[in-house]
Formats: C-alpha cells, sequence, structure tokens
C-alpha cells in the first residue's frame, strides 16, 4: 500500500511535470518528454488494477490523448478526409433545408434513413414564401443497402400534422431534432427543440408564445409503415426555457439542445442538454461558454417524466468553450459507455470564428458515467472554415461496426442562404489505428497531430500521416 501511495504522488508529479513542459514548448515533445512519457506508461501500466481507469484518466487528463498512453481497452479512433453530400444527401433546396438532423432506420427496412428539422416554419406562409415553405421535419429514405447508402430526395412528413392552433410559426436560428423510441412502443418518435414558438388562436381564441419549446410528435404507426398526426409543445413534464445555472447573472435563451440517451443503463432515456452562459474570469475575462446539465427520466421507458435539470454532474464541472452547436452521446471509443461529442462556435489557435468538434470522454463505465477534460479535434475530424459553423451526427452508415461522422455546414443557418452541405467522415480504424508498410503505391494526402490539427512539423513530435487511401501510418522522428 505505502509502495502503490508512493507512485501515485510519482504519477501525480509526473503529469504536471509533462503538462508544464508541452505548455512551455508549444506541443512539440523533445526528447525529455518523451522519457516523462515512457516513465508515465510504466506508472500506469503498474497502477492500473490499483487505481482503476476512471481514477487514471482523472489524473492523465488530456495527455491521455497527446501522448497516446494507453489505459484499459478504450479505443483511439481514426476518420479518413471528409467527401461532400455523399450517398446523395442534399440540402440545396430553399423548402427542403433543415439545420439539424438524425439517422434513424424509419421504415423498418434494415437501413439508416434521415430525418432534419426546419429552421423556420409558418403554417400560413406554406404556399407563399419560399423561406417560411419547408416542414417541420423532411425525411430523405434510404433506398439503398446496410452496407451502401442511397437517399431519396428529402419529402415532408410533417405538413398534416395537427397542432391545435390556427397559424403556428417556429423561429430561433436553430433547431435541434431526436428520433428515438421515447414510449417505448417499438417505433421511433420525433422530439424537436426550436428558439421561439408562436402559436395563435386555440379552440378557445387564445394565443401562446414560449422559447425553447420542445416539441413531441408520436408516432402513431408501425415500426415499418410510420405516421406523425399530431403535437404536444414541452411533453413529459420537460421546461428548456426554465433551465439556468445557479447564480449564474444571465444565460442565452438560444442555443440549447438536447440529447436523449441512457446515460445511466437503466433502461429509460434521460436528458443531456447544452446552455449558453455569459461568464468571467479573472486571467480571460468576460467570454461565452457551454455548460452541461442532466434530466434524469424518473419514469419509465413507456411513460417518462424528467426531473429538473442538475448540473456539474458526472465531472462535467469544466467550461466548454464557445456556443454549442449540436450535444451527442455515443460511444465513440468504444469501450462500453457513452461518450459526449460537441461542436462548438469559438475563436481559438484553430480557427477563427468557427466551429470545432468537442470530444469528452467517459472514463467511468455505462452505469456511472465519469467524463473527463474533453479534447478539441480528436481523431482526424474536421474543424469548419473560415467563419462557417458545423453540427456533427454520428452514425454507422456504411454498417462495419463503427460510427461515421457526418458534419453539416450551417451557413444557411447564419445567412439565410439556399444550400448547405453535408460533409461525411468515414472511420477507417474500427480496430484502431491501421500500420501500412508498403507505401510505394500510395500518396500522402495530409499530416495532422495528436488533436487532429494538420501539421508541417515533421521533428520531435507524435504525427499521424494520411495517405490517399485511406491507411493511417503513426510517427515520431527525432530531431
Amino acid at each position: 500500500m505505502i509502495c502503490n501511495s508512493r507512485k501515485q504522488r510519482q504519477l501525480n508529479n509526473l503529469v504536471k511535470i509533462t503538462n508544464q513542459k508541452l505548455s512551455s514548448n508549444e506541443g512539440f515533445l523533445d526528447p525529455q518528454i518523451l522519457r516523462l512519457k515512457s516513465k508515465i506508461q510504466t506508472l500506469v501500466d503498474e497502477l492500473r488494477f490499483v487505481m482503476g481507469k476512471t481514477r487514471l484518466r482523472k489524473v492523465l487528463g488530456s495527455l491521455a490523448f497527446v501522448l497516446s498512453i494507453s489505459i484499459g481497452t478504450s479505443n483511439g479512433q481514426q476518420f479518413a478526409e471528409p467527401v461532400i453530400n455523399s450517398f446523395g444527401i442534399q440540402n440545396t433546396n430553399t423548402a427542403d433545408l433543415f439545420s439539424d438532423f438524425d439517422f434513424v432506420d424509419l421504415d423498418g427496412d434494415g437501413d439508416f434513413d434521415l430525418v432534419g428539422s426546419s429552421k423556420y416554419y409558418d403554417t400560413s406562409e406554406l404556399e407563399d414564401d419560399p423561406l417560411y415553405a419547408g416542414p417541420v421535419v423532411v425525411y430523405l429514405e434510404n433506398n439503398g443497402t446496410p452496407e451502401s447508402a442511397n437517399f431519396l430526395p428529402a419529402v415532408p412528413i410533417s405538413n398534416n400534422i395537427t397542432w391545435g392552433f390556427e397559424e403556428v410559426v417556429l423561429d430561433g436560428y436553430l433547431s435541434s431534432i431526436n428520433a428515438v423510441d421515447i414510449d417505448g412502443d417499438g417505433d421511433f418518435d420525433l422530439l424537436i427543440t426550436h428558439g421561439e414558438l408562436y402559436a395563435y388562436g386555440d379552440s378557445n381564441g387564445n394565443d401562446y408564445s414560449a422559447p425553447n419549446v420542445l416539441i413531441y410528435i408520436e408516432n402513431t404507426g408501425t415500426p415499418t409503415v410510420p405516421l406523425f398526426e399530431s403535437v404536444v409543445i414541452n411533453p413529459f413534464g420537460i421546461n428548456l426555457s426554465a433551465i439556468d445555472y445557479p447564480g449564474s447573472p444571465y444565460t442565452y435563451s438560444a442555443y440549447r439542445f438536447i440529447d436523449f440517451s441512457d446515460i445511466d443503463n437503466d433502461g429509460d432515456l434521460d436528458i443531456l442538454g447544452s446552455i449558453i452562459d455569459d461568464v468571467s474570469s479573472k486571467e480571460n475575462g468576460n467570454y461565452s461558454a457551454t455548460r452541461i446539465y442532466y434530466c434524469e427520466n424518473s419514469g419509465t421507458s413507456e411513460s417518462p417524466s424528467f426531473e429538473e435539470a442538475e448540473f456539474d454532474l458526472f465531472g462535467l464541472t469544466e467550461l466548454v468553450p464557445g456556443f454549442s452547436l449540436s450535444l451527442s452521446s455515443i460511444d465513440l471509443d468504444m469501450d462500453g459507455d457513452l461518450d459526449l461529442v460537441t461542436n462548438q462556435y469559438i475563436y481559438s489557435d484553430y480557427c477563427d470564428y468557427c466551429s470545432e468538434v468537442y470530444y469528452i470522454e467517459n472514463s467511468g463505465n455505462a452505469e456511472e458515467a465519469n467524463f473527463v477534460e474533453g479534447v478539441i479535434a480528436p481523431f482526424n475530424l474536421i474543424s469548419s472554415q473560415d467563419i462557417y459553423a458545423h453540427n456533427t451526427k454520428f452514425s454507422d452508415i456504411d454498417s462495419d461496426g463503427d460510427y461515421d461522422a457526418f458534419h453539416m455546414d450551417l451557413i444557411y443557418v447564419i445567412f439565410d442562404d439556399d444550400e448547405s452541405n453535408v460533409y461525411y467522415q468515414e472511420n477507417i480504424t474500427p480496430s484502431g489505428l491501421h500500420y501500412e508498410t508498403d507505401r510505394s503505391k500510395k500518396k500522402l494526402t495530409k499530416i495532422v497531430d495528436a488533436l487532429g490539427r494538420e501539421v508541417n512539423h515533421t521533428n520531435n513530435q507524435i504525427l499521424f500521416h494520411i495517405y490517399d487511401d485511406g491507411s493511417v501510418e503513426k510517427k515520431f522522428i527525432v530531431e
């Protein structure tokens, strides 16, 4: 016990020293840092069954990814270069544009279809104004196969639903969509968030308006023949507009995203959500950041009921810099628990006012989540370019056992443009990085560092050489 305690102190000290060295070296790995890495890996191997994966992840933080330190069974992933509008996905018709999307087998034929939620909607303008003429939800059927997707043009699946009002207007810049079986009846329902709702003339002649609404469209059909007929506003005790961080002087009303997932593995769907908060610190002054909250489902899988939002749970005490544009829970490292992926709109060293993928690993387990410090754009996941913004979703679109990445360009949301691109990055490492020895017939296309940033440096740091055939080589060249 005394020996292990001493080793734990040594590990803490080595991590602190290594982080200081990395900071002073601006991320470059000189021989001294490599020696420190070797010592850290040795201590991690010796302490793995004493401290456990959760505590080790907490101690190491982002060093686990930056230095590729192995802990337990989590698997680093690698994504190929992006391809635009693959599989027939089109988002170029004003009436069919969507600002968020989800992949789901809506028709029960064994492959993933796509559903998208609109930016604007006005029941009184459906025939007159192209900008507002789009449906609340569009559906792109996949008429390919589970291994080779092919999406048909978008069709509306929400034009004939009953709202309970004579006129309904949805606004607020961004929307989000979750396609999940929220009522446990074996088919997929739709849950959509919008920044603003204005509804006029209910059965008693009353009007209604609210920010940050959740719209529930139940699937009253079957798993193979879906049917969407009516809307419930803010169901299951959910009131997104009432969620604020305790003691915060100001919280943005817009940009609120939620994700339905069984984060505690108890058989029903809980909520993880994000809000944007104005914060202040002595080091950084005033700035905007994202806070992540949790709403437990205290009901059942068939009859959900959500508790009030709780912050600072599961290790999610750190602020995520920037405005969140999406939030997904996914087992990205394939270790059996759900990690978090957001897309943050931010000014940083890597891009000027663009959005970046932000990965927050779950170092706990399926029943007891514990999230560690986030990492920007790991695994070659792309950030948006210039001032553009992306949201990011994942799906095993090619049915090869891993999650592929899709990033939607939100340029039309910002500038009311009439087209938007969807970028696809295939996950090329279902079992870890591929190492190739014969490079005679392939061409080097890109070199990235451990955080997925493209670099020109070739010495004294861990680099990933990406070739045109999708293969990846991990290299370290000593100067």
